[in-house]
């Protein structure tokens, strides 16, 4: 416990903890799946023509000053056919994810958990009928931005999805009650419920009964036309220049051809728009680079 209150990000505590049924740092933030399950038979029929749909499409999110964070995510999916079965019925958890909970739930209420396969990545639903639920829920850590620190830089949450429709989608964000929070919110995003919760200030966003997107051919990226969140505090330009530059560094070496490049095209530029201008032309028209990340000349030059 006092090394959670030091760590709260920490994936090794959080994992430890659970070894001992320690209390999660977000247990405030769990819920539970068996009234929402209860509820959604007594409401009208919702997604008849789909081959499944999502009861609930949950996500809550902690960031502690440190900019670490833990993420909980709970689904409920009622399989509607034999098409839902082949489409749900394998279950993907992220790998740095700890399992908390994963079972098959009838009609009747009665619950089946699955057998674990050693080496295999999915995990199968076992007994898998039309009308029945899958539910599972996973805890997730971040140590924190290396840039520095209390940066945090946030999921991006969508409120519809390709696969089915989502009958209650809500994202859950708590920050610290001093954090100036930015949010990026995209085609819709249903604005915040804000509160106060101790130390923290709480976000709620929340969609009830989304309708199934149908994805089209070369369409945009889904994050520029689904309704989505995405929150980040205490980022500035520089923070996005070294995200950016700690991603591409070791996919490409540079070599004597590029260095040289670099320092002809930036002779005489005074301004660092200037220079970033020259750079943007110099690697989108005149570099080309292959599969070895050994950058040179295009023909002609």
């Amino acid at each position: 416990d006092d090394a959670l209150q030091r760590s709260p990000g920490s994936y090794g505590l959080l994992r430890a903890a659970a070894s001992l049924d320690a209390k999660s740092v977000l247990e405030d933030l769990r819920i539970d799946g068996k009234p929402i399950i209860a509820r959604f038979k007594e409401s009208p029929a919702v997604g008849d023509a789909a081959s499944g749909v999502y009861v609930l499409d949950y996500a809550a999110t902690r960031v502690f000053e440190d900019g670490s964070s833990a993420t909980n995510t709970h689904i409920i999916i009622r399989v509607q056919n034999k098409d839902g079965i082949d489409a749900f019925g394998e279950v993907d958890i992220p790998g740095t994810a700890l399992l908390l909970l994963v079972r098959t739930v009838k009609p009747d209420g009665t619950t089946l958990e699955p057998d674990f396969v050693a080496g295999k990545d999915s995990i199968s639903m076992p007994n898998l009928e039309p009308g029945d639920f899958i539910e599972y829920e996973y805890l997730e850590a971040s140590e924190g931005s290396p840039l520095r620190k209390g940066a945090y830089d946030g999921i991006r949450f969508f409120f519809n999805i390709f696969d089915a429709p989502l009958l209650r989608s809500e994202y859950v964000l708590d920050v610290p009650s001093d954090w100036k929070l930015a949010i990026d919110r995209r085609s819709g995003a249903p604005m915040p419920v804000v509160t106060e919760h101790g130390r923290f200030k709480r976000h709620r966003f929340l969609v009830e009964r989304g309708p199934q997107v149908y994805g089209e051919p070369s369409a945009a990226p889904a994050a520029e036309f689904l309704p989505s969140i995405r929150a980040t505090a205490a980022r500035e330009q520089m923070d996005v220049h070294r995200t950016w530059r700690d991603q591409v560094l070791g996919a490409t070496q540079p070599n004597w051809l590029m260095r040289l490049a670099v320092v002809q095209a930036l002779q005489g530029a005074t301004t660092e728009r200037e220079r970033a201008e020259r750079l943007w032309r110099l690697v989108f028209t005149d570099l080309t680079g292959d599969d070895s990340g050994v950058f040179s000349r295009t023909a002609g030059e």
